[in-house]
């Protein structure tokens, strides 16, 4: 195979137009919605801690807008000066891990890069998501009223949470049929 129509393929791939494309077959069209959610945990301490909330988070847009996203959100990075193919992850960001070291000691350059990243946020994202349950307090409940019995655990209870809530705003927005996708990730890092 040519060497450019690789470069110009992968210059133009896009994993956010894969996906939809994937999901809808001859349904697909730039403007179908689909609901992207991760699990995140906050991790406190050293590792090995255990966690004191887990929150499950996401937004929903088009598929036209997702893939604006990923285009200018990597770009945003790039300009920062981080590597290409950088995932941002504001636990290591915050503490200058890295490969955000050059940014210690440069508060104005850090809240330039979390701006940039907030508006490409807002442009690009219909809506945000997000349900929170503190593990202390629901491992107190669940030992006095059987909530993982009844309800589930955490992260099901928050996973539901939120897609009731892009349901119930879907529904008052015409906003159409919505797909969902949620990525569950643990990571324990050192400190």
């Amino acid at each position: 195979m040519n060497a450019a129509l690789v470069q110009d393929f992968a210059d133009s791939y896009s994993r956010v137009e894969h996906l939809g494309r994937a999901i809808w077959l001859s349904r697909f069209s730039w403007s179908n919605l689909m609901a992207m959610f991760s699990a995140h945990f906050d991790e406190s301490g050293a590792p090995g801690n255990t966690h004191s909330v887990l929150t499950v988070a996401g937004c929903v847009s088009s598929v036209n807008k997702w893939a604006r996203f990923e285009v200018e959100w990597n770009k945003i990075l790039i300009e920062a000066g981080l590597p290409e193919g950088t995932v941002f992850h504001m636990n290591k960001f915050a503490r200058n891990i890295k490969p955000y070291e050059e940014f210690e000691g440069n508060p104005k350059r850090k809240a330039e890069l979390i701006s940039a990243l907030v508006n490409c946020t807002r442009r690009n994202v219909n809506k945000a998501f997000s349900c929170t349950v503190v593990l202390e307090d629901w491992e107190r409940m669940n030992q006095r009223y059987y909530i993982a019995e009844h309800y589930g655990y955490p992260y099901s209870i928050c996973g539901r949470t939120c897609v009731a809530m892009v349901l119930k705003w879907s529904t008052k927005n015409a906003a159409g049929p919505v797909e969902f996708f949620l990525k569950m990730e643990l990571r324990i890092e050192d400190s």
